[in-house]
């Protein structure tokens, strides 16, 4: 939330205020921290929002709770995690968005995209037991499908276009799609 500068000023030397100012300013710094960090478009941002995805997604997972629930603190960790991570995901992502800016065509529907994605033989089976850690399977989306699929994954992922307009409608298709 923003707020003017007198109406701060108007609560400025009244101690009684004091937690209030607190999560106002934890509240901005955690705006002001995003905004720089995540989704200002530098080189910088591009690096760290790709690495936000490694590791099953728990950076993004951790942001969310911190945003949520205005926890500075799971934000700073949410950041931090991503920023330990590798970057293997960043050829893929920066990949299908600027494959999907040449795109003159509607977006698919994310059913339509996963029915492309079980009939080409080559994506549907990029992935292999061999990729395995023997723990989790990170290591298949990396080797296997962001790795000897990575073309095709990017081609398809950048045929699913969300804008403002249609973000209501894209959003109720992810939930369809998941079920």
């Amino acid at each position: 939330m923003h707020y003017n500068t007198e109406y701060i000023v108007s609560y400025l030397g009244h101690e009684r205020h004091y937690h209030s100012f607190v999560d106002f300013f934890q509240q901005e710094i955690a705006a002001t921290v995003l905004n720089e960090y995540l989704f200002s478009r530098s080189h910088l941002t591009d690096d760290l929002l790709a690495r936000m995805y490694v590791g099953y997604s728990h950076p993004l997972i951790h942001l969310g709770f911190g945003i949520e629930f205005e926890q500075p603190v799971l934000v700073a960790e949410a950041l931090t995690q991503g920023a330990v991570h590798p970057d293997w995901m960043k050829r893929f992502l920066l990949g299908a968005e600027k494959a999907a800016k040449t795109k003159g065509n509607p977006s698919k529907t994310l059913i339509d995209l996963l029915s492309d994605i079980n009939m080409d033989p080559f994506l549907s089976m990029a992935s292999s037991l061999r990729d395995s850690d023997g723990l989790m399977d990170g290591n298949k989306l990396q080797y296997g499908i962001l790795g000897r699929g990575a073309e095709a994954a990017i081609d398809l992922s950048s045929q699913f276009m969300i804008s403002v307009e249609n973000l209501d409608q894209k959003t109720a298709e992810m939930i369809g799609a998941a079920a």
